[in-house]
């Protein structure tokens, strides 16, 4: 204090001195929060920028930012009334050999028996159309035998000009409620995939809205499918991307599959696989070592730029499979005893996801595709 009064000029300086500090660091701090706040609303603006383009993009493939995309058919809308799904089933047979032939009239008995007041066959079902003009309520399950009929010379995939589908079969027999692609009979390379392809543009031209694969000695009822169709599958427009059946896990592809016994789709993800990939696309797709037709099936749908919408109807299995359904009298036990059941059976819980204990062990032990 003494010296302060001694230097009265020192002490003014110091004071301003001071006080020019404090100046500077104030304005320091305003410089500091300038930043932080432009900082922010900059962060604010991409952040708002982005969610615009998001939304922007969500309406159509990112792809098409670098090509133009595939046009799908368009969709023949023939009613007016509330809309229930229609399901197109196809079940995978062969003509020519006595069992297989013998095997679609015993499904004819059953499963798909002139009777069942949901049913018809996809030719009946398109003659109704083409006369009606109009998309018949009462037929939610269509149905037709799917049979490779072309030559030895034909590919396994359809995937060239020639005509998708052929009026007989190779002796020349035609049945009225059967498909005959123009392909060489096969299972695992390349049936499917054609199905999907001519499934798809029909299922565009005639309002359907599920394309269905099932073997021939999958025994199930009309009603289930057609509870199935009613409680579970979500009609147009919401069925996009829709793939379902009881699932597989698959290690190769790092993904699961639906079994091939019974799986099935949205008409927008068969047109996909079947007319959108090539077939030599659907052959480089493959990860196992040799071809599976699930597994493959699955790969495909997968490969879609976009979410799939899985259904798992483990759960609900309203149908058999197995070499015990190969034999017509355990198919037609089977049948009759799911006639008499009233709604979709519920299967009891397990600690694997995958129902069957020899997929659950596969999963344990690493030995699954």
């Amino acid at each position: 204090m003494a010296a302060f009064q001694l230097f009265p000029r020192r002490r003014d300086q110091i004071v301003a001195a001071s006080s020019a500090a404090a100046s500077n660091h104030n304005q320091k701090k305003k410089q500091v929060l300038l930043i932080i706040c432009s900082l922010a609303l900059a962060m604010c603006f991409i952040n708002s920028a982005s969610s615009t383009l998001d939304r922007q993009l969500s309406k159509g493939s990112l792809r098409s930012l670098f090509k133009k995309q595939p046009s799908r058919p368009k969709r023949t809308r023939y009613y007016n009334v509330a809309h229930r799904s229609k399901i197109l089933i196809g079940i995978f047979s062969t003509s020519g050999i006595e069992k297989y032939d013998h095997r679609r009239e015993y499904i004819r008995d059953t499963f798909v028996n002139p009777d069942e007041k949901h049913l018809c066959s996809l030719q009946e079902y398109m003659h109704r159309v083409d006369k009606h003009k109009k998309n018949k309520m009462d037929c939610e399950i269509i149905y037709t035998f799917v049979i490779g009929a072309g030559d030895s010379d034909r590919p396994t995939d359809h995937g060239d000009d020639e005509p998708l589908t052929l009026p007989h079969d190779q002796q020349g027999n035609s049945e009225p409620d059967c498909t005959y692609l123009n392909i060489r009979e096969n299972m695992e390379i390349g049936k499917s995939p054609t199905w999907l392809k001519y499934a798809s543009q029909i299922g565009y031209q005639y309002g359907i809205d599920y394309v269905m694969k099932a073997d021939d000695d999958t025994a199930m009822t009309v009603e289930q499918l057609v509870q199935l169709a009613r409680e579970e599958l979500p009609p147009v427009p919401y069925n996009t991307r829709i793939y379902g059946g009881p699932p597989r896990p698959s290690r190769s592809a790092n993904t699961h599959y639906a079994a091939g016994e019974l799986y099935f789709m949205s008409v927008d993800l068969a047109y996909y696989v079947g007319n959108e990939l090539t077939a030599q696309q659907r052959i480089d797709m493959r990860t196992a070592k040799r071809p599976i037709e699930d597994l493959d099936m699955g790969t495909y749908v997968y490969s879609h730029s976009y979410p799939i919408k899985y259904i798992n109807l483990d759960r609900i299995r309203f149908w058999a499979h197995s070499h015990w359904t190969k034999e017509e009298e355990n198919y037609r036990m089977e049948w009759n005893k799911r006639r008499t059941e009233e709604g979709l059976p519920l299967q009891s819980g397990s600690s694997c996801i995958f129902d069957w204990h020899f997929y659950c062990h596969g999963v344990l032990s690493g030995r699954v595709f």
